[in-house]
């Protein structure tokens, strides 16, 4: 395991870590699509020197945990950062992004609730700052709104890119 990971490598798939797989999938891969828009795409790479798409094995491994989940997604359609958390709760939520080939874990105060409208999740010389920058996108319960993620990290590295927040069942 590398020094930098938060990780603990070879987590037995858990039904919280199927959940979070089953969530993000549906978050990132099914926002805005209709069942007329045909086979989607397949993902370009993010267009990031540094942060990567996350994989399901990596969400596997992470062993998120909680309720529900948020995720952003790329304007590309690529997972950038997946976080789970409980509903009305003081306890934090939980997330991961992968700067590099390393997945590293993150977290923020308050539970789902708190990540609703945004949030900003710190791990290891690492923040990163989840904006709303518009209305939500569609109708349902849960439709995704346009974001703005911000990566800050060691050594004063910073990147920013453009896609959808969405949180929900």
């Amino acid at each position: 395991m590398s020094p930098q990971s938060d990780l603990s490598l070879g987590l037995p798939l858990t039904s919280r870590a199927a959940a979070a797989v089953i969530i993000a999938t549906i978050l990132a891969g099914c926002a805005g699509a209709s069942p007329n828009d045909g086979p989607a795409p397949a993902l370009e790479p993010v267009p990031s020197a540094l942060l990567k798409t996350l994989s399901p094995a990596d969400i596997n491994k992470a062993g998120l945990s909680g309720e529900l989940g948020c995720s952003f997604s790329h304007s590309n359609g690529a997972l950038i950062l997946v976080a789970m958390g409980n509903v009305a709760s003081h306890e934090a939520a939980d997330g991961i992004i992968k700067p590099g080939s390393v997945v590293q874990k993150l977290s923020t105060p308050g539970g789902f609730d708190a990540m609703l409208k945004g949030a900003t999740f710190s791990g290891r010389n690492t923040t990163v700052r989840i904006s709303l920058s518009g209305p939500p996108i569609g109708n349902g319960e849960s439709p995704p709104q346009p974001a703005t993620l911000t990566f800050e990290g060691e050594g004063g590295i910073r990147e920013q890119l453009t896609g959808r927040w969405s949180c929900g069942p």
